[in-house]
């Protein structure tokens, strides 16, 4: 009975998954080659979709309005290798792609932002980053599907209303308007932890970022964020300060 409950919920899952990629893929091949890319920090891209929409596409069959294509590329192979063989996969052709702020609108109304695909870039430059998280009683909440399941039997949707990094001391969505973070995972083959960043193209403050907590400096002083405030005083503009106890 086990295994059949097993077998029933990752049918199900693939379902689930297979119906929100479908509305924007005709076929697979440019997710399958990006996924099939070396590079020499032995980190393979893994493809996902991320947006607030995703919960209710999932979950009730609703139409998603916001997407935005994430593809955990850290050395920009996707890019060189597959930039012009994204768009021809989408499933709708007849489309407005805005070069400033890399998305494409759709006739069904579906606007996917894809700057982390054809663009090299370490925070993914979003407009409004906002879009992708909706509210609920405990905050910001946004969701994660993968278009492969992680390991551990986790599902290939994922929701997130915790661990989510904005600018403090701003309420609700403007948490998350200018500056943001996500936990993600890079799911294919093997999973690993990893934090995305969202910037908003056109910033409208001055920010420091707090160091990741737990996070130890790398080479060169480079040391990860994850959550940001307002410069103060003299600070540096992106300098990074230390997380408050």
């Amino acid at each position: 009975m086990d295994q059949n409950r097993n077998t029933t919920a990752i049918k199900a899952e693939a379902l689930q998954r297979n119906w929100v990629f479908d509305l924007v893929f005709r076929d697979y091949t440019w997710i399958e080659a990006a996924h099939n890319v070396e590079n020499p920090l032995q980190r393979r891209p893994g493809v996902a979709l991320v947006g607030y929409d995703l919960i209710q596409a999932c979950h009730d069959s609703k139409h998603p309005s916001y997407l935005a294509l994430i593809v955990n590329d850290w050395c920009g192979d996707v890019y060189y290798s597959l930039r012009d063989k994204l768009f021809p996969t989408f499933r709708e052709q007849d489309f407005d792609f805005d070069e400033e702020s890399t998305e494409v609108t759709f006739q069904s109304g579906l606007v996917l932002h894809v700057g982390d695909a054809i663009q090299v870039q370490e925070w993914v430059r979003l407009r409004d980053p906002s879009r992708l998280f909706g509210l609920n009683n405990k905050g910001v909440q946004t969701a994660v599907l993968y278009f492969e399941p992680v390991e551990g039997g986790k599902e290939a949707l994922t929701i997130i209303d915790s661990d989510i990094g904005g600018v403090v001391n701003f309420s609700g969505k403007e948490y998350v308007t200018h500056m943001c973070s996500i936990p993600m995972h890079i799911s294919v083959r093997r999973t690993i932890p990893i934090t995305r960043c969202f910037q908003a193209i056109k910033l409208q403050h001055k920010l420091v970022g707090f160091k990741k907590r737990g996070e130890k400096e790398y080479g060169s002083g480079f040391t990860l964020m994850d959550s940001w405030r307002l410069v103060e005083g003299y600070e540096r503009e992106w300098s990074i300060v230390d997380t408050p106890q």
